[in-house]
């Protein structure tokens, strides 16, 4: 059942008219140990800091028992902040591992997943629970996580503003961004990732959802410097062949004797952009605005 599946998964025309949406719906309850939801949704208060999107990176390996906890956390803090806070899982050493994940690790001087990192300063390092029932170990790192989240505990203002879109001819991807700067721009860099709504995957012994999946940067990992970027928009893209020919190059040596199972297929139509403005010397993140393609002109 599972390898049939699995083709079904990565199947073109079956992908076209069944999708993520549709698949989430039809297993939702059916995972029972494998997903968790916010009971409640975040109310808007005023924010002390209106410029400042908080933004959640995961750096997570799922291969790993101990990383499925965390991970499951952050599908809840979607559900309760919506677009409050910007999210981006970052995979390593998993099928959906990318070439990027890794030098983003090391920007936070890390070398191991699982991490959380919360407008640039990693705050858990540390998984909770033995891994075997990740619906129970999410329920703990959940509101650790939700309280760290909470944009009116931003730590600082910021003057800058992002706006841009993302959009697709069906073989190429375009983001185009702007910035409304404010302070100095020395010492800021503005970094562009690609990610992926949502993930299925067939791993183990069992279907698992994987969310805001990073798949590419747009970018360098450290950014592009902010006093060197021209006054007009930034403009980036990538053919939608070569963001599937790079996911499968970055497939980790251990998955490559099976790679038509274990490259979980990319679906052009659930990619998202994120953009965010950091810091150089301590790596905060200042500003952060998702791009979605139904959201885009």
């Amino acid at each position: 059942a599972l390898e049939r599946l699995t083709e079904l998964n990565r199947d073109p025309e079956f992908r076209r008219t069944f999708d993520m949406t549709d698949a989430e719906q039809y297993m939702a309850g059916r995972l029972a140990n494998s997903e968790i939801h916010a009971e409640t949704r975040y109310r808007i208060v005023r924010n002390r800091h209106p410029h400042h999107a908080r933004m959640a990176e995961l750096f997570v390996d799922s291969s790993q028992e101990l990383g499925g906890g965390m991970e499951l956390a952050f599908q809840a803090l979607a559900e309760f902040f919506e677009d409050e806070v910007v999210l981006v899982s970052w995979h390593l050493d998993d099928p959906m591992h990318s070439e990027a994940s890794r030098k983003r690790l090391a920007l936070y001087e890390k070398q191991s997943a699982p991490l959380a990192v919360i407008d640039g300063k990693p705050v858990f390092d540390t998984a909770l629970g033995d891994g075997k029932k990740p619906a129970e170990d999410a329920a703990k790192h959940y509101p650790l996580l939700r309280g760290a989240c909470l944009p009116e505990t931003a730590p600082e203002g910021t003057s800058w503003g992002i706006d841009g879109a993302i959009s697709t001819d069906g073989e190429r991807l375009e983001v185009d961004v702007s910035l409304e700067a404010g302070e100095s721009p020395e010492g800021l860099r503005l970094v562009v990732v690609l990610c992926e709504r949502s993930v299925m995957a067939v791993e183990l012994n069992g279907v698992f959802f994987h969310h805001f999946v990073a798949r590419h940067l747009l970018t360098p990992p450290a950014g592009l410097a902010l006093d060197k970027l021209p006054k007009e928009p930034v403009e980036l893209g990538i053919a939608i062949s070569d963001l599937r020919k790079r996911a499968a190059a970055a497939l980790p040596e251990r998955y490559r004797s099976k790679a038509k199972d274990s490259i979980p297929y990319l679906d052009s139509n659930q990619l998202f952009a994120v953009a965010f403005v950091q810091r150089d010397d301590d790596s905060a993140i200042l500003a952060a605005k998702t791009f979605r393609l139904s959201e885009s002109p």
